[in-house]
């Protein structure tokens, strides 16, 4: 059986190449995570000395965690820049676009919204994403996949909602408000 295909999704300034750095670093992981070509580690770097670049294409990450073959995945972070193409796009699935084919091959989307945006952004994100996921279901449908895709919902830029003079609690409304 092939490894989970996971896939970032999300426009530009979402998080989603930050969020793989971060993961590489986390402290929280159940063993460490292995990815052999080194671009994950490269990554985890950039994200935490400020130098991170856009992704300007499809990059893959083999991953698992040391240890366990079982535990193992292939993360995708795609460009930001095609993925508003696709958000912004009527029909998304029905026209050419070179990542039709990962996301709909993927076994699960990780949808990354920028939480540090004006509501209004947000707002208009949110509808975008509803339009997308939709067309992606009707999709999918169509081509007889068998069972749902999973599809996550991932916060990024949440420290930018907090205040120097904030409590934990009153940050976490700040957040749960958003």
């Amino acid at each position: 059986m092939a490894q989970p295909r996971i896939i970032l999704f999300g426009p530009p300034g979402a998080g989603k190449s930050s969020l793989l750095g971060a993961l590489a670093a986390s402290p929280t992981l159940k063993g460490k995570l292995v990815e052999k070509s080194g671009q994950l580690e490269q990554l985890q770097r950039a994200t935490y000395q400020g130098k991170l670049k856009s992704t300007g294409e499809l990059e893959a990450y083999d991953i698992r965690l040391d240890g366990d073959a079982k535990a193992a995945a292939t993360l995708l972070d795609c460009s930001g820049k095609e993925a508003s193409e696709l958000l912004q796009a009527e029909q998304p699935f029905a026209e050419r676009h070179e990542m039709n084919r990962p996301i709909l091959d993927a076994d699960a989307v990780l949808l990354t919204v920028n939480a540090a945006l004006p509501t209004k952004q947000l707002h208009e994100q949110f509808e975008q994403f509803g339009r997308w996921l939709n067309q992606l279901h009707e999709t999918r449908g169509w081509r007889l996949d068998v069972g749902t895709l999973p599809v996550y919902l991932v916060l990024t830029h949440c420290d930018q909602l907090a205040r120097p003079e904030d409590s934990f609690s009153q940050w976490m409304q700040r957040i749960e408000e958003g």
